[in-house]
């Protein structure tokens, strides 16, 4: 029982760090935005607690994907969506009003409104700023709530590090992706940029919903007396028993897009900083090492094959 209660206690206590963590975002949002329909999002909060009572009837947790974070997810990125949008409108504003070269808006609205919690990191209370702290808290909330929440009992714990040390690095990489993007002053007044790294930033964040350092556990072997029908289900257990498919959705996901926008900000906008050249020779790296790895593990897999026959 008590091995069961650690479960249950575990659960809920990754319920309500996101919870917390979705009222800080939907509330400092509203706030910049002052639109009240935000509050809405709220209630999607009520799922991940309907889901915990469920896998607590069920006693079984969710194997390749996770829907608690999930549903976290569907709050915290909307929400930071209409922020970012936020600016956007603002900054196209500015450009219409004035003819300016789109520069950042300086609210001094807020600057009578000040919370002290954000004088801690040193920042100044304006949205921009805190649409980084709750981007910077939404990767580390969504890390350490993977480490609390308890795992299936077919993950090993030498899987769950793993997924843990990929998750860190790959949250590192999403949130240094949509800052360094959304902050240029290049395009700032680019409706269709802000867009694709938004758009490609939800894409990275969906990784978080699935377990990338799992494999199928091998199945028995079935006589079978179509050769092509046994071959195909060979095929589909060593993709699924190795690594391929958590490298396809990294390139997919992270890397393969996170290079595409780089290359076009360089070469198209002629947008040349130092990050952005090293995150894009970093980008190039990562898929060409990602690629090989798969040669090796398809190699691998296909000689496998070869010695069944």
């Amino acid at each position: 029982m008590e091995g069961s209660h650690s479960v249950i206690g575990r659960g809920l206590l990754v319920r309500l760090m996101f919870t917390a963590h979705a009222t800080l975002c939907v509330y400092q949002v509203a706030f910049f935005v002052e639109q009240p329909y935000i509050w809405f999002f709220m209630f999607l909060l009520v799922v991940p607690y309907i889901e915990f009572f469920v896998v607590i009837l069920q006693r079984k947790e969710w194997k390749w994907y996770s829907i608690t974070v999930l549903c976290h997810l569907l709050v915290i990125i909307p929400v930071l969506w209409i922020l970012e949008l936020n600016f956007l409108e603002n900054h196209l504003a500015i450009r219409s009003s004035d003819d300016d070269d789109c520069g950042l808006v300086d609210d001094e609205s807020v600057d009578n409104k000040t919370i002290a919690f954000i004088a801690v990191f040193g920042l100044e209370n304006n949205g921009e700023n805190w649409s980084l702290l709750l981007q910077q808290l939404l990767i580390i909330v969504l890390i350490v709530g993977h480490w609390i929440l308890p795992r299936s009992r077919e993950m090993t714990n030498d899987e769950q590090y793993q997924l843990l040390l990929v998750y860190i690095g790959s949250g590192a990489d999403i949130l240094e992706f949509s800052v360094e993007g959304l902050r240029l002053d290049e395009i700032q007044c680019n409706t269709s940029i802000i867009y694709a790294i938004l758009v490609i930033w939800t894409c990275g964040l969906l990784q978080f919903t699935m377990p990338l350092t799992r494999t199928a556990p091998k199945e028995p072997k079935h006589d079978s007396a179509c050769v092509v029908f046994k071959l195909c289900r060979i095929c589909v257990a060593k993709f699924w028993g190795t690594q391929i498919w958590a490298i396809l959705v990294t390139i997919l996901f992270q890397d393969g897009p996170f290079l595409g926008v780089r290359l076009y900000l360089l070469f198209h906008k002629q947008v040349a900083t130092k990050f952005l050249i090293f995150f894009t020779c970093k980008n190039i790296l990562t898929i060409a090492l990602q690629l090989n790895r798969i040669r090796v593990l398809f190699n691998k897999s296909l000689n496998k094959i070869v010695v069944i026959y």
